[in-house]
C-alpha cells in the first residue's frame, strides 16, 4: 500500500481497523511518561496535548500518574518536579534531558491485617476526580485542534495489578511483587475481599469516565500477567473473575485493549477477553510475535508492532524497520501502530516523528 493521500478520517479509520476493513494508512498513536508534568493537572493536560500536537496520531492513550488509582488509599510519591503553571500551555515541550523519575513515599498496606482497611472509592473525589476533570479536559481541547478529532483512551489497572501497590510495589522493589504472591497464598480471603473493593471502585470510576465521553480504556496487567509471577489457575482464581467484572462495564466503549505486560507474558490465556484489541511486547523472544499470535486469532485486532527500545535509539531505523516488518506480517488489516508499551522519556521525538510521518505518507509496498 502506498500512501499519498490520507481519504479516511481518523474516527472512520480506527473504526475500519477494528472491523478487520481496509484502511487508507494504518492508524497509530503513541504514549509514555513526563514525569515533570505528571503532579500538576494543568501541565499533565497540556503534556497530553502536545503528543497530538507533535504526531497528529489517531488515537490518544492518555498517559499520567501510574499511581493515581490509589492515592486515596495513601499510595504516596514525590515527585521530580512540579509545575506552577495555571492554565493550559500551548507551548509545553518535555524536558531534555528528562528528570529523574518519582519515588515512592508510602503505601497503606504494611501487614495483611491492613487489607481491610481499604475501602471502596468514591470516583468523584480526590485523585480519581481530579483525573476525571483532567479527561474532561481534554474532551473540550482536543476539538479546539481541528474537526479531525481522534479517539482518546484511558488507562486502567487490573485490579490485582493495583492490590500489589497497595502493598508496596512502586516500580523499584522487586520483592513487594514477591510478596503479593505469598498473600494470595497465606491470605486468599483477605486477598478476595480486597480485589473486590478495588473492582467496585475501578467499576465506578469507569463508568464516570464513559460519562464524560472517553473512546475507551487501555487496561493493563502490569506485573500480573506474566507466567513468571502467574499460573493459569492462580490468575483465573484471582484475576480473572474481577478482570471481567470490570470488561463488561467498559462493553459500551467503542475502542478497549488489552495490555498483557512483560515478557513470559499470558497473552494467548487472554485472548478471549471481550476487548477491541490486543497490545504486548512481540519483541520480547518469552512473548509469541504477531505473525504466530494473527495465525492463531485471525480475526484479533493487534496493536503495537513497534519495540520501546527501538524508539529509545539514537536514530530511527529500527523502529521504521520494525513498522515495515509488522506490515508484511499483517498487510495493514486489523493493525494498529503503536509501541509495545510506555515509550521511555530518554527517547528522542525526532525518532517518533519520523515514525508518525511513515505512518501517514510512507510507502509499505
Amino acid at each position: 500500500m502506498s500512501i499519498i493521500d490520507s481519504t479516511m478520517t481518523k474516527r472512520e479509520r480506527i473504526l475500519a481497523s477494528l472491523r478487520g476493513e481496509e484502511v487508507d494508512r494504518p492508524p497509530y498513536g503513541f504514549w509514555g511518561h513526563h514525569f515533570d508534568a505528571e503532579s500538576s493537572l494543568s501541565s499533565h493536560i497540556s503534556s497530553v496535548i502536545w503528543w497530538q500536537r507533535s504526531f497528529d496520531m489517531d488515537f490518544i492513550k492518555v498517559q499520567g500518574r501510574a499511581s493515581y488509582p490509589t492515592e486515596d488509599w495513601g499510595v504516596r510519591f514525590v515527585y521530580p518536579f512540579t509545575s506552577s503553571f495555571v492554565g493550559l500551555d500551548p507551548g509545553f515541550q518535555p524536558s531534555v534531558p528528562h528528570p529523574q523519575n518519582p519515588m515512592q513515599l508510602d503505601y497503606p498496606v504494611k501487614d495483611p491485617e491492613d487489607w481491610v482497611k481499604i475501602n471502596v472509592l468514591d470516583p468523584r473525589a480526590g485523585a480519581l476526580g481530579e483525573r476525571l476533570v483532567a479527561l474532561y479536559s481534554l474532551g473540550q481541547e482536543l476539538p479546539k485542534m481541528g474537526d479531525d478529532i481522534p479517539f482518546f483512551i484511558e488507562t486502567i489497572f487490573t485490579p490485582l495489578s493495583l492490590a500489589g501497590h497497595l502493598l508496596g510495589w512502586g516500580g523499584y522493589d522487586y520483592t513487594k511483587l514477591e510478596l503479593l504472591k505469598d498473600h494470595i497464598a497465606e491470605y486468599p480471603d483477605a486477598i478476595h475481599q480486597v480485589l473486590d473493593v478495588i473492582t467496585q471502585s475501578i467499576i465506578g470510576f469507569v463508568k464516570e469516565c464513559l460519562k464524560i465521553g472517553v473512546s475507551g480504556f487501555f487496561f493493563a496487567t502490569t506485573h500480573w500477567g506474566t507466567y513468571d509471577r502467574m499460573t493459569d489457575a492462580i490468575y483465573d482464581e484471582f484475576a480473572r473473575p474481577y478482570d471481567l467484572r470490570i470488561l463488561e462495564v467498559m462493553a459500551d466503549a467503542e475502542f478497549n485493549v488489552l495490555h498483557v505486560c512483560k515478557s513470559n507474558n499470558m497473552l494467548y490465556h487472554l485472548a478471549d477477553y471481550p476487548v477491541h484489541a490486543f497490545n504486548w511486547a512481540d519483541r520480547e523472544t518469552s512473548n509469541p510475535e504477531i505473525k504466530s499470535f494473527r495465525e492463531k486469532y485471525p480475526d484479533k485486532v493487534i496493536l503495537g508492532g513497534i519495540s520501546r527500545a527501538s524508539l529509545d535509539q539514537a536514530s530511527p531505523d529500527s523502529a521504521l524497520s520494525e513498522a515495515h516488518d509488522t506490515w508484511r506480517v499483517t498487510q495493514g488489516r486489523s493493525w494498529l501502530a503503536g509501541p509495545d508499551c510506555s515509550i521511555p522519556p530518554s527517547a528522542p521525538a525526532a525518532n517518533i516523528r519520523a515514525l508518525a510521518d511513515l505512518l501517514r505518507f510512507g510507502d509499505f509496498e
